[in-house]
């Protein structure tokens, strides 16, 4: 059975602060793996190997964790770093309008496809989307981190949940759409 590595997620588009915040990065001296802009996006539901049957049933739950919900504004808010700002391993763009709503998407996805056998988150959601990983030497970007803590990077509608297909590849991944959902009642 052919199987994909699969993700659902919300596209971002790619603001002019974000572009700034990009550039600060690179400047900061860090060895860091920056996301492309065409692939900056908000993972609601990281699934891993999954097998190309299972595709419509996933677009199912999309549909049903979606239908209650109209399209929604999400802010871009803020800049930060797991496990922390000043032992930076990812650096990430986090969420304040909208958040709730993501969760509450994140969570009824995670509950239903767990019963296709998907493993079940054991953190809680938070909603961010990637910048980088560090590679290595951390440079100036704890404060890269610290100046961009406290901005908005922008806001956007969120219209649609996507299914989506990681391919890795050595110079960055390569991300394909497999399924698109509409927000609300189609």
């Amino acid at each position: 059975m052919p199987k994909f590595r699969g993700f659902i997620a919300v596209k971002i588009p790619f603001t002019e602060s974000m572009k700034e915040l990009w550039d600060d990065v690179k400047k900061s001296g860090a060895r860091i793996k920056l996301v492309e802009p065409h692939n900056v996006h908000i993972t609601l539901k990281f699934l891993g190997d999954t097998e190309e049957s299972l595709v419509p049933r996933i677009e199912a739950i999309m549909r049903k964790a979606v239908m209650d919900v109209n399209p929604f504004e999400v802010e871009l808010y803020g800049c930060g770093a797991f496990p922390s700002s000043s032992r930076p391993r990812v650096v990430w763009i986090g969420v304040r309008e909208g958040a709730d709503v993501l969760k509450t998407i994140a969570e009824k996805i995670d509950q239903e496809v767990s019963k296709l056998g998907f493993q079940r988150e054991t953190r809680p959601f938070v909603a961010h989307a990637t910048v980088g990983r560090v590679k290595g030497h951390i440079g100036g970007l704890p404060r890269v981190i610290n100046e961009w803590s406290n901005r908005s990077l922008g806001k956007f509608e969120v219209k649609e949940i996507l299914l989506m297909k990681s391919i890795l590849r050595p110079e960055g991944p390569e991300y394909h759409e497999v399924r698109r959902v509409l927000v609300g009642k189609e």
